[in-house]
């Protein structure tokens, strides 16, 4: 059927030291992948002061305490 052994699949995803075999990953992936964690930790920290200046607004102590209403659908 064209399946390949457990071998293949674990040098294919995980290669041995020596093996030549292994996951290739097109140029300027790490780029953007770096590029995609930066972005994603600046939106959660945004969503951070948000949650905190909320809870602040609220006279609240911590930030689960905030009001979820008001920190809007987005």
């Amino acid at each position: 059927m064209g399946t390949p052994s457990v071998d293949h699949v674990l040098r294919r995803f995980a290669p041995l030291p020596g093996d030549e075999v292994g996951l290739l990953l097109p140029a300027g992936a790490d780029e953007e992948a770096e590029a995609l964690v930066k972005a994603e930790k600046d939106r959660m920290r945004a969503v951070g002061e948000k949650v905190q200046q909320a809870a602040e607004a609220a006279g609240k102590r911590f930030w689960w305490e905030a009001d979820v209403e008001a920190l809007g659908e987005a």
